[in-house]
């Protein structure tokens, strides 16, 4: 028990972050996707499709004393950085919150140490987002669809209608 001080310390530094992805600036709106506990060096995709409309993305469960790159993706899933920025103290963040002109179709974040600092080029893993949210806070598990379903619906979601929100039932979490 007596060495339980000295791990606490590390307890927070394996937490995950959640990652979400807005179509609107702000990282506010009517709906969004997440990736749920979304881990360092892997980047959280929204999407496929390469002129996607989305606008920001936010990260929340940050440890205050955590010293992050995040970096937003467009052109695809993780394919081209279209913006990073490095920031220390703070357990939210939003990038695409100044009206920023970026398009979003993924997003993922890294640890910073004070040796090296993260240029945002460093390859990653990428995940699909897991988690669907409309405005009215119901939420669908997208983990169990294929990527051409996953595709489709992340289309008919941005277009308002399609026959794959028809069938979003099935996937309700709440």
């Amino acid at each position: 028990m007596k060495s339980l001080h000295l791990f606490l310390p590390f307890v927070t530094a394996v937490a995950a972050v959640d990652v979400r992805i807005w179509p609107q600036t702000g990282c506010s709106g009517s709906y969004h996707v997440i990736c749920t506990n979304l881990n360092p060096n892997v980047c959280c995709s929204a999407s496929d499709v390469e002129n996607w409309d989305w606008h920001s993305a936010a990260f929340y469960g940050i440890n205050p004393s955590w010293n992050i790159n995040y970096r937003a993706h467009g052109g695809g899933r993780c394919r081209t950085l279209v913006m990073s920025q490095t920031v220390e103290f703070g357990n939210f963040w939003c990038l695409g919150d100044r009206g920023d002109a970026i398009t979003v179709t993924g997003a993922g974040y890294s640890f910073v140490n004070r040796r090296r600092r993260s240029t945002g080029d460093e390859a990653q893993a990428c995940a699909r987002a897991d988690t669907l949210v409309f405005e009215d806070g119901s939420k669908y598990n997208l983990t169990s669809l294929d990527d051409v379903t996953f595709t489709s619906l992340m289309k008919d979601v941005a277009n308002g209608a399609g026959p794959a929100i028809d069938n979003l039932a099935e996937i309700r979490v709440e």
